[in-house]
This record gives C-alpha cells, sequence and structure tokens, in this order.
C-alpha cells in the first residue's frame, strides 16, 4: 500500500489504514509505504489487527519518508489476537526542516516485537515518538528503538510508558546515535514501565552513542511497582484496593495519552 501526499499538500483528515491477518497457519508480510513531499503534510493512523483463538504469524513493514519542510503525524496500534506472533519493522527518513509525530500503543499479541528505525538526515528536523504499551496473561511485547541524528541542529524525542502484568513480559531497548557531523543536536529518550505482579517483569536499556562534540543527549528509564503510598491515600478516600490500583495505573499513562498525535484515538486506547 503507498499513501503519497504531493509537494505542497495538506490533507484535510487523516488516512485511515486497517491491516488484518485473516487466513490462520500462514505468513503475512503486509507492507505500507508513506511519502510527504517537500512542505506537504500527511497524516495517517495504522490499525494491525487479528482474531483471537487462531494462531497467525505477520512481518509488517511500515516504510516512511519526509520531505524537506514536511510535517508527518503517525499512529499505528498493535491490537493484535493474543495468538499472534508479530515482528514489525517501521523505518522514517527525515529531510531538512521537517518533522515527524508518531505514536504507538501496543495492546495485543503473544509475541509483539517492534524496531523503529527513524534516520534525521536533514539539518533542522525533528522527531517525536510518543508510545504505551500493556501487556498481560503471558505477552511478551518488545520495542527497540534506534534513532539516527545525522544531520546538525536536529532533534529528537522518545517517550515510551508500559505496564505488565499477571506472567506478561516487557522489553525496551533503546539507542541514538549522534554522527561526528552532527553537532547542535538535542536528543532524550525515556522509558517507564509499571510492574503490577510478582510474575510479570520489565526490562529497559537505553543507549547513547555519540560521536560529535556539541549535543545535548541524554535519557532516563524506570522499573517498579505502584506507590503504595498513593494507594494507601486513595484507599482512605474510600475507594478499595482494586479501584485505587486502576486509578493509578490511568493516571500513570494518561501522561502518554495526552501526547499522542491523534487524539481521537485516546479514548479507545484509554478503554
Amino acid at each position: 500500500l503507498l499513501i503519497h501526499a504531493p509537494k505542497g499538500v495538506a490533507a484535510a483528515g487523516p488516512v485511515f489504514v486497517d491491516v488484518q491477518a485473516v487466513t490462520p497457519g500462514t505468513l503475512s508480510l503486509p507492507r505500507i509505504m508513506l511519502v510527504a513531499e517537500a512542505q506537504s503534510d500527511l497524516s495517517v493512523i495504522v490499525v494491525y489487527r487479528s482474531p483471537d483463538g487462531e494462531v497467525y504469524h505477520v512481518v509488517p513493514q511500515l516504510q516512511a519518508t519526509v520531505g524537506d519542510a514536511a510535517r508527518h503525524r503517525l499512529t499505528t496500534i498493535q491490537a493484535w489476537g493474543y495468538q499472534t506472533t508479530a515482528i514489525g519493522q517501521q523505518r522514517v527518513v527525515l529531510g531538512r526542516d521537517s518533522s515527524l509525530h508518531h505514536g504507538e500503543a501496543g495492546i495485543g499479541a503473544a509475541l509483539g516485537r517492534l524496531h523503529f528505525f527513524v534516520d534525521i538526515d536533514g539539518a533542522g528536523a525533528h522527531s517525536e515518538i510518543t508510545g504505551l504499551y500493556f501487556g498481560e496473561d503471558d505477552q511478551v511485547l518488545d520495542y527497540r528503538a534506534f534513532i539516527n541524528h545525522r544531520a546538525p541542529h536536529t532533534t529528537s524525542n522518545m517517550f515510551l510508558k508500559g505496564a505488565v502484568e499477571d506472567s506478561s513480559h516487557s522489553v525496551f531497548t533503546g539507542l541514538i546515535r549522534i554522527e561526528e557531523e552532527a553537532q547542535k543536536v538535542n536528543a532524550f529518550q525515556t522509558n517507564r514501565n509499571l510492574v503490577l505482579s510478582d510474575d510479570a517483569g520489565a526490562e529497559s536499556v537505553p543507549n547513547l552513542e555519540i560521536l560529535a562534540n556539541d549535543v545535548k543527549c541524554g535519557h532516563g528509564s524506570t522499573v517498579g511497582p505502584l506507590d503504595a503510598d498513593q494507594r494507601d491515600y486513595l484507599m482512605s478516600r474510600g475507594l478499595d484496593r482494586v479501584h485505587s490500583d486502576r486509578l493509578q495505573v490511568r493516571g500513570f499513562f494518561e501522561e502518554a495519552l495526552k501526547q499522542m498525535p491523534h487524539q481521537e484515538l485516546a479514548a479507545p486506547i484509554r478503554a
């Protein structure tokens, strides 16, 4: 599938793409190509899904090219069935003075692995990635992000929040690489995780590889349980433990939801 925004054209609204796995026991390789030419504005929502109760294997690929001074807003939602194995890859290349705002929600799949690649090739370009994921049962949700700054005066920010319960597991591996010629770069990545049961687990491994000498770059990473003091406070105000914990989890995700590029999706994701 190719979605193309010609030079100087601003789309009236988001393009919605529904990607479904429909044949059990087979390998599906759906591919989406997005092209935003110079000075255009492209907005796309992609939902990946498959029925529960059957085994599916999918390798979805998404590739986006954002031209000079173009603007691209993209939201992808992994809503695969819980018997689906999905190994996905998303790659975006940014031109001069362009911008990307990418939102990601991971709420499905037995194994959901997603590789992000953002190549910031043009001076003055900006990449913003906001994501959230929630694992339950025995799901494995695996995010691997590679942000490559190849031009000066570029910026990037990655902000991911996740929670796991039951015996599910999450993994985040992030790398910001700044090439020698990419001076005056400002880049940051943040990954926050809640572990909601004894059998669940979360791993968070942010990395920096800096070859330039005039940059601002950093990362933040946390893994931990719910706040016991907040639970006690909420229970002292009349909530039982289940509802006080649920309120904490919703509040934890709200920071990410408010930063998603398509706010019309916040309510269904929240639900």
